[in-house]
């Protein structure tokens, strides 16, 4: 039982290691939706961008990396 535990804590940790966590938060209230995304990775060549609203769609800002990928 104890080699198996220590197996699945190895096992947790190099995932753990090797992984990307990012976070997500989001806040809605009466007519006013809020979200954003936070990606834990390292790019020089980062970018903000805003896409202004239309008739038929919001607008959003975006903070992404150099291949405008948000």
């Amino acid at each position: 039982m104890q080699r198996i535990a220590w197996v699945g804590i190895a096992i947790v940790s190099l995932v753990s290691l090797l992984g990307f966590p990012c976070t997500f938060f989001s806040l809605c209230q009466d007519e006013l939706v809020l979200f954003a995304n936070n990606e834990d990775w390292s790019d020089l060549g980062t970018r903000l961008w805003v896409v202004p609203a239309s008739d038929t769609e919001y607008g959003c800002v975006f903070l992404g990396f150099s291949g405008l990928f948000a």
